[in-house]
């Protein structure tokens, strides 16, 4: 399979992460996957001073990461290599689904 490049918006769509009004497409707040805070306290980077970042971070719990981090973390993936499990997982739900992209 060839690697198909994306970011922790696609990440964000295939678990189902709900983004909430305002922001742009660099950064932008969501609804925490985690406590669920709806108040904007979770934020995606995308972008940020011109460098792709792909972090997270939840001002209320402060749950935070990367895009592999969230979704090994949401999907329960534990153990060596978690990463590495996560990014071909992903890419296998973008190559079935198209994710939206």
């Amino acid at each position: 399979m060839k690697a198909k490049p994306f970011t922790i918006t696609d990440v964000g769509a295939l678990l189902g992460v709900s983004r909430l009004p305002g922001g742009d497409e660099n950064s932008y707040n969501v609804v925490c996957p985690f406590c669920g805070d709806e108040r904007g306290k979770c934020n995606f980077i995308v972008i940020k001073n011109g460098e792709l970042v792909n972090v997270y971070h939840c001002f209320h719990c402060e749950a935070g990461g990367n895009m592999l981090t969230l979704y090994a973390e949401l999907q329960g993936i534990y153990g060596a290599n978690r990463y590495q499990r996560a990014y071909w997982k992903i890419q296998e739900e973008i190559a079935d689904g198209d994710a939206g992209m």
